[in-house]
């Protein structure tokens, strides 16, 4: 076996099984050809037992080769998906290479084009299940890397006797990335006729929206019937042009496989052709990602299956006639509805309704544990009464929603007896004070409920259990707030919100509250978190709040809040860590007048402090000093040649000083003159002989400061992970530089984030509900890169970082660092930038 098999031995199958399976490659037993050659059926046993499997032969002639036959293994192996074809063994030799799949008993999609048996909602799910494995690839959960196919066409998606689809043939697929918005391949690789990527015809580059615009193609050709090209009289003939043209002209019904167009609804069509088009963009930003692709198939899915349904993304209200009632019964009346996008089931989104135009707002929490039907719509108990007449009228005002319903309508349904629950000791006071029926047949359907969350206390407070099952308990402002005569309380309601009352508006006021709890679990540390809504990009919002408990003279800052969920626009700031002894917490925090504009607090979160480990690192080989002293020198020397082989330094009028690290990966140090944007009368140069560059780049009057460099990809180690410090001297008085700066790249493609020059503020303690051993002071900057004093005297911190996989040519560095007080950052040294693998 060829080393670069190695650990991939547990799939290696012997040759004469599989000459055994095929009969000795009988020519009755192909079922295909592909890019290696051809494809036989047989049955094996392998890796998962014994099935009917497909057998793919290497006839070298035609054109990929070992690279390629290896390439396939080691993809397939480690990216596993349902919707991508699994590979269950190989065999390799020096005579025969062959790969072994599972068995796709319906061929390629290619095959089925035409079939008008082939229905509108089988070729919606098919494409959908395709999204799904390639949007997988471009964004993989369990591995580093994206992976980008490169040769996404009907031929390369398999279907088994399901019609469920499978991304196959992986031999030109390319990987890169996967936490980087942009990957950049550069390659002479070039995929179908028909099927690729417009502008790899001009720039030779791929990226993830190459497969995006492949795929779009392959779209239309299950709208339209037929293959992307046809060949006739020694001519070939691309339809693509001509299927965007019908598209813009609306003028699909010209090419639409005609026994298609009496299956379809409108608005099916609609979303399915739309995102098609979209994906055929020339700009490839312009094109979407593949996780929106699966979002809009799954919406033209959803819309092609249950008849005309009510779009509830926006707020609107509901004027409901109940007919032919039953007197003297109790109803309930409910909300009939799916979701539009499978993804969004268990987020958390509850309904925030109003009833024949009360004030108060209700909350509803929706469990799919509970309030799914068999058939996959859900019911929303909405509200319940006693029918006095056999006709009922209600109104609904139903607030704006971030996650889109399809609603089919409203149920009225006799209300059913009250079922006699399983009493669970550790929950029953939950269940009993919850402002929503909890409805569970096990405690381990109680605690999924949980997980998502109740409303106590009559919707004043919010109990959750985290992964490890510890409690999590949230307290509104309603509940909380002290009153203040010269400022009255004023609550608006916000979708995120867990409570009815919504978000309380300080106006930039300070405020004081009063925070009591006692569901906390026992024995664990506690973070207390401040939980509003500011507007923000990214991860992180500047917050600057300054604080403190009743009693205390000093004053706390935190300076950074985290977003609360990945799906919400509320975000959290960290204000105390404690430990629990499981007895009743009580604590009366102040608030000064905030300088910035927080546009609503909702309350207290009481959390278990998560662990963050630090690994922010310096490698011993970065961080020491030139020197003209031989004998430095020659220790110095010894030293580096411990670290790795080759030790390289240009002369002292260079801007650049390169070395390999422990792993012999380059490393690169740029002067402040080669990275630093000059601000006229700004900044300035400064003579430092302890600079390896003999000068500085000093602020002298500004808020803010650039880091540009062009980097030529030959000075750094190919296909590595690399991290840019910010090396530098802070002044004596360090008060500016207590805030984070804000990182922002130029022109701007990602969020901005955070970092400090100064050491932070750590998380204060309360006493005595205090263990030492589980004090985190790094949760609260878990998001943020932190200073760390070197070897050479010199601070550095973290400022950007990027991957040699995805660049051509050369790394393009431009970052804009700000003080986001707009501050002078005068007396800021800068001695340059150092670029390591991380």
């Amino acid at each position: 076996m060829a080393s670069s098999m190695k650990g991939f031995e547990h799939l290696e199958i012997k040759l004469e099984e599989i000459k055994l399976a095929t009969n000795n490659f009988n020519e009755e037993n192909v079922i295909g050809h592909g890019g290696f050659g051809k494809v036989y059926k047989g049955e094996l046993s392998h890796s998962r037992g014994k099935s009917l499997v497909a057998l793919k032969r290497l006839d070298r002639k035609h054109g990929q080769g070992d690279a390629e036959f290896y390439k396939e293994v080691r993809m397939l192996s480690c990216y596993k998906h349902e919707n991508i074809i699994s590979l269950l063994g190989f065999s390799s030799g020096r005579d025969e290479m062959i790969l072994v799949y599972e068995y796709a008993s319906r061929g390629s999609l290619d095959g089925h084009l035409k079939n008008v048996t082939l229905k509108w909602k089988q070729r919606i799910k098919i494409c959908l299940d395709a999204a799904k494995g390639l949007s997988y690839l471009h964004n993989p959960k369990e591995t580093y890397q994206r992976l980008i196919h490169c040769d996404i066409k009907s031929a390369n998606i398999l279907l088994d006797k399901n019609f469920n689809a499978k991304v196959a043939d992986f031999g030109l697929s390319k990987i890169g990335p996967a936490n980087q918005q942009n990957s950049i391949l550069v390659t002479d690789i070039l995929g179908t006729h028909g099927y690729c990527d417009p502008v790899f015809m001009e720039t030779y580059t791929l990226t993830k929206e190459s497969d995006v615009y492949s795929f779009g193609v392959v779209l239309f050709e299950v709208l339209c019937g037929m293959l992307c090209v046809t060949y006739s009289n020694r001519h070939i003939k691309v339809h693509v042009p001509s299927w965007k043209k019908a598209y813009e002209d609306n003028k699909l019904q010209d090419i639409i496989l005609k026994d298609l167009m009496q299956q379809m609804d409108p608005t099916s069509l609609k979303s399915f052709a739309g995102i098609a088009y979209h994906c055929l963009n020339k700009l490839r930003e312009e094109r979407p990602l593949m996780s929106l692709v699966v979002e809009k198939l799954e919406s033209a899915l959803n819309l092609f299956q249950g008849g005309r349904c009510y779009i509830y993304d926006m707020e609107f209200k509901a004027c409901v006639r109940g007919q032919y009632l039953t007197p003297q019964i109790s109803y309930t009346l409910n909300l009939v509805f799916r979701y539009k996008y499978e993804s969004d089931v268990n987020s958390y989104n509850p309904l925030r309704y109003k009833i024949d135009l009360e004030d108060e707002t209700k909350v509803f929490i929706i469990y799919p544990s509970t309030h799914m039907r068999e058939d996959g719509w859900f019911i929303a108990p909405l509200y319940q009464f006693t029918s006095q007449h056999k006709i009922a009228d209600m109104q609904f005002e139903f607030e704006y929603r971030a996650v889109t319903l399809l609603v089919a309508g409203m149920e009225f349904q006799p209300s059913k007896e009250k079922v006699e629950l399983p009493l669970f000791q550790e929950y029953q006071d939950i269940v009993e004070f919850a402002s929503q029926s909890v409805l569970y047949t096990s405690v381990d359907e109680l605690k999924q409920i949980l997980s998502k969350g109740v409303l106590l206390n009559g919707g004043k407070t919010w109990f959750s259990l985290n992964e490890k099952g510890q409690h999590c308990h949230m307290i509104s402002m309603e509940d909380c707030l002290i009153p203040n005569e010269d400022f009255p309380s004023r609550y608006k309601s916000h979708y995120k919100s867990r409570f009815p009352v919504g978000l309380y508006q300080t106006y930039k006021k300070g405020f004081k509250t009063h925070v009591k709890t006692q569901l906390l679990s026992p024995s664990v540390t506690y973070t207390v978190n401040l939980v509003f809504e500011k507007s923000f990009n990214g991860k992180q919002a500047y917050a600057n709040l300054k604080y403190r408990l009743r009693g205390e003279e000093t004053t706390s800052t935190v300076y950074l809040a985290n977003q609360r969920r990945q799906d919400d626009w509320l975000c959290m700031a960290e204000l105390y860590q404690f430990s629990s002894d499981g007895s009743i917490v009580d604590l009366e925090i102040m608030f000064d007048d905030c300088e910035i504009y927080i546009r609503g607090v909702e309350g207290f979160l009481f959390q278990p402090l998560e662990i963050v480990e630090d690994t922010q690192t310096i490698s011993d080989s970065g961080i020491l000093n030139l020197s003209s002293d031989t004998e430095k020198w020659t220790m110095k020397k010894n030293l580096y040649s411990s670290l790795g082989k080759l030790f390289q330094f240009n002369n002292g009028t260079a801007q650049e000083w390169s070395y390999l690290d422990k792993n012999e990966k380059k490393c690169l140090m740029l002067s402040a003159r080669a990275t630093c944007l000059r601000m006229e009368g700004q900044s300035t140069w400064r003579s430092l002989p302890e600079s390896r560059f003999r000068e500085v780049h000093v602020i002298t009057g500004n808020n803010y400061f650039g880091i540009v460099s062009k980097i030529p990809l030959k000075m750094l180690s190919p296909e590595t992970a690399y991290a840019s410090y910010l090396v530098y001297k802070l002044p004596q008085d360090r008060s500016t530089f207590e805030a984070p700066l804000k990182v922002n790249v130029v022109p701007r493609s990602s969020d901005p984030w955070y970092i400090y020059l100064a050491s932070p503020p750590n998380t204060p303690v309360i006493e005595p509900k205090f263990d030492e051993n589980s004090y985190n002071p790094l949760n609260r900057h878990k998001l943020n890169a932190l200073p760390r004093r070197r070897s050479d005297g010199w601070m550095e911190v973290k400022v950007w970082q990027f991957d040699t996989w995805v660049t051509p040519k050369r790394v393009s560095m431009h970052l804009k660092l700000e003080h986001p007080f707009k501050k002078d950052l005068s007396g800021l040294i800068i001695h340059g930038t150092e670029l390591r693998p991380l």
